[in-house]
């Protein structure tokens, strides 16, 4: 692999869990299987804390956009990216 996939494979946490698997099989790895359940507990709890302030951030636009009858007028992507757009604007003081 390219020195600079290598570089990118290191905060990806797929390579953790191939890490992991491989040590199952084969006993070899190339880091320490402690530090694959770390990066890969850092990653789960990353994420779920992201998940839960988008969740909450999110909840009155959406219920604001429920009364007004406009959730049934857009598709899912779009309205994800448009209550991602006002939390932006809301934090930038444009709204």
């Amino acid at each position: 692999m390219p020195q600079i996939g290598q570089k990118i494979a290191l905060i990806s946490p797929l390579t953790y869990g191939n890490d992991m698997i491989e040590y199952a099989y084969t006993g070899k790895s190339l880091f320490s299987p402690l530090l694959d359940i770390g990066v890969l507990v850092i990653f789960i709890l990353v994420l779920q804390i992201t998940a839960n302030y988008l969740s909450r951030s999110l909840t009155n636009e959406w219920d604001m956009l429920k009364s007004i009858g406009y959730t049934n007028l857009i598709s899912w992507p779009d309205l994800i990216f448009w209550l991602l757009f006002l939390e932006i604007n809301k934090k930038d003081g444009l709204s």
